[in-house]
């Protein structure tokens, strides 16, 4: 198994659409490369449901091993994530380790083959999940996810330093359903450059495409995102 370039996209706070621009990501580069898609969003998964790979996880042909796992296939892509193996009814109330020893099984027992790129989906905050992915997979760099609220920002921060510790390099952010509206607990895109001082990769407004995941407009807005990374 040889991965060439490993992208995690990150969020502290939940919210933000950070699993929908990790999949808007992945979806674009897989135009033109072999990509894979790591959900590790642990406590609530949702490429599975992004991807509509519902027939496919229910189908005869999808079968788990207990020392390999197969990802899905969908529109170019090899996606793995909690979501296929966990009860949609129950809820997960796992302790750090047992988390933790989730993460690195499923990321070391998936067949991944020959990457160009494998996009993680990150858990949001800034917990044990970050610690796992930081020494069992090491990703080259971090796409940070915020909207243009405080709250939002100033957590984005916290990311951004918790990385900084784990010396994971931050490769830029991304501003996700900015809102125009001026108001006390909004800033603008120059305020947030100056708040996380990395690069900003753009600016997206909110658009029920996008959140339909409507291939056209993926395209249209995360070509150019994706020619920065």
């Amino acid at each position: 198994m040889a991965i060439k370039k490993i992208i995690a996209i990150a969020s502290a706070k939940g919210g933000v659409g950070k699993s929908t621009i990790a999949a808007c990501i992945a979806k674009v580069l897989g135009q033109n490369n072999n990509v894979g898609l790591f959900d590790a969003d642990i406590y609530g998964p949702s490429q599975h449901l992004i991807f509509n790979l519902k027939d496919q996880i229910n189908s005869k042909a999808f079968k788990t091993s207990t020392t390999n796992l197969q990802p899905l296939k969908k529109e170019n892509l090899l996606i793995m994530s909690m979501g296929f193996y966990i009860n949609k009814d129950k809820s997960l109330t796992w302790r750090g380790p047992m988390l933790s020893s989730a993460l690195k099984q499923i990321y070391n027992q998936t067949k991944w083959g020959d990457l160009d790129y494998l996009i993680i989906d990150m858990p949001p905050g800034t917990g044990d999940a970050y610690l796992t992915i930081a020494n069992e997979v090491n990703p080259d760099g971090i796409i940070l996810v915020t909207t243009n609220h405080i709250m939002s920002a100033e957590d984005t921060l916290k990311s951004k330093i918790t990385f900084n510790k784990l010396e994971i390099p931050i490769l830029g952010f991304l501003i996700n359903m900015y809102e125009n509206s001026k108001g006390k607990y909004k800033m603008s895109a120059k305020e947030l450059q100056n708040l996380l001082d990395v690069n900003c990769f753009g600016t997206i407004y909110f658009d029920n495409n996008l959140a339909e995941f409507k291939s056209q407009t993926i395209t249209k807005v995360f070509k150019p995102i994706i020619e920065l990374i």
